[in-house]
């Protein structure tokens, strides 16, 4: 994909944002190096293989601790995959607890990340362009 959407949603009921980066690798990383003021060269988009990344980020120029995902396309699977890794490190810095008994907050989180990162697709709005939204 050439392109690279961006969508940031609220972690209700958390004061949390979540991006979600969809498309090229090389605008995501230069977006997140931009916006969160990570240095060059901070992450390998594609360590290992791995074709989708999870992120928890404590960002120094934003004061606070961000979480970000990025897949190269709108495979539902892979966004679903990133989705619980979300949902278990916002339960890491949260008071959220998991688990057989408690599983209907994280199915939550998962639908309503899986839905905001599909509904991009196609919408140019939303396209990055010089490390911002194209608005």
């Amino acid at each position: 994909m050439r392109n690279c959407y961006l969508r940031k949603v609220q972690l209700i009921p958390t004061d949390f944002e979540l991006y979600i980066l969809i498309g090229n690798a090389v605008i995501a990383e230069n977006f997140m190096i931009d916006t969160f003021g990570l240095p060059p060269g901070w992450q390998e988009f594609n360590l290992e293989g791995a074709v989708a990344h999870t992120w928890s980020i404590w960002s120094e120029k934003l004061e606070q601790r961000v979480f970000a995902i990025h897949a190269p396309d709108f495979s539902p699977q892979d966004i679903a995959h990133e989705a619980v890794h979300v949902t278990w490190e916002l339960a890491r810095n949260t008071n959220f607890k998991y688990d057989k008994d408690n599983q209907e907050q994280q199915a939550y989180y998962v639908d309503w990340i899986l839905s905001s990162a599909l509904e991009m697709k196609g919408k140019k709005e939303l396209i990055v362009k010089n490390n911002v939204i194209n608005k």
